[in-house]
């Protein structure tokens, strides 16, 4: 349990930020409601703001976290062993619970209520179908960095 709050300690620049994202965006889906949220930020964007989040979202992905692993495996191979083991508990945990939890994509909710005319969409991303939450983008984004780190 030391260890633990030692690591915590240690990182609250890093965790602590990240704990103040979720509380205020959970604030903002108590107080609002998630569509009104989504389309008043979908009308916020620009051609640079769409490129640089198609960047970020690509930080997400499984080659990004495939290429960064192998080349930090190249110097420590308890790295490579680490890194695995976080993917693969946190990706099992985050199927588990798209299963347990069932919620729609964006554009699935906002067409089912007929609000799909009212979003702009960003050329040349196709859009998935499926569950969104939570969302494996950013639990392979958060156990990337998490994991560099710590």
């Amino acid at each position: 349990m030391e260890r633990f709050i030692s690591i915590i300690r240690n990182n609250t620049a890093f965790l602590l930020p990240v704990a103040l994202f979720w509380v205020f965006g959970l604030l903002a889906l108590l107080l609002w409601g998630k569509v009104p949220i989504q389309l008043c930020l979908n009308t916020a964007h620009s051609d640079i703001q769409d490129n640089f989040w198609l960047a970020v979202t690509a930080m997400g992905g499984t080659v990004f976290y495939i290429c960064v692993f192998l080349a930090g495996s190249l110097f420590s191979y308890r790295y490579l062993v680490g890194a695995a083991l976080s993917i693969g508990l946190a990706m099992g945990v985050t199927t588990l619970l798209k299963y347990a939890i069932d919620m729609p994509r964006p554009v699935e909710l906002l067409d089912t209520l007929g609000l799909l005319h009212q979003a702009d969409f960003v050329g040349g991303y196709e859009l998935r179908r499926g569950w969104s939450f939570p969302s494996g983008h950013t639990t392979t984004a958060f156990c990337l960095f998490c994991t560099l780190a710590l």
